[in-house]
């Protein structure tokens, strides 16, 4: 081979051996990128899902089944940000979704029973309102026909009584 062509056959294959590390390490930076915001997309959507179970909390619903499954959300944020620390980003990335998908129906069901729980207080409230109103009107017919027929008893028995006549001494 002439030496201008084996120049040129080296100078490709060491531009090839020096771009390999040039390529990786930038899918790396590419993947490390994703990661990142990945895990910081999660962590907002864990912490509005712990907002939404507050709010639900706070309207008097059962969150019990939702704690559990906000402490889920988090193992796999905390998972997420363990894989990232080590270097392992493609898992990284993948946990960081995964709780992001969890806390993203923790917010949707929060919310369902957060409004589930003020409709209900909203109608224990009216009928409660209903039930005093019928009480208080029951209580009062019940007294005005008792003194009613109470004053119609006394007034029979008096008219019956037969007026006596002392005498008088002085």
């Amino acid at each position: 081979m002439s030496s201008p062509k084996l120049f040129m056959l080296c100078a490709i294959l060491s531009s090839l051996l020096f771009s390999v590390p040039t390529v990786a390490s930038a899918s790396a930076s590419k993947s490390e990128d994703v990661a990142t915001l990945s895990i910081a997309r999660a962590e907002e959507n864990v912490s509005l899902a712990y907002q939404a179970v507050k709010d639900a909390e706070g309207a008097r619903a059962n969150i019990s089944g939702l704690l559990s499954e906000l402490n889920e959300a988090g193992e796999l944020l905390a998972k997420a940000n363990m894989s990232y620390r080590i270097g392992d980003f493609e898992n990284a990335t993948f946990l960081a979704d995964a709780s992001t998908e969890k806390s993203d129906s923790i917010k949707i069901e929060a919310y369902r029973i957060r409004d589930l729980a003020l409709y209900q207080g909203l109608v224990n409230f009216q009928s409660t309102i209903a039930a005093s109103i019928l009480s208080v009107a029951a209580i009062l017919f019940i007294s005005f026909t008792g003194w009613h027929l109470f004053k119609r008893r006394y007034y029979q028995r008096v008219l019956k009584l037969k007026p006596e006549m002392r005498s008088c001494e002085s």
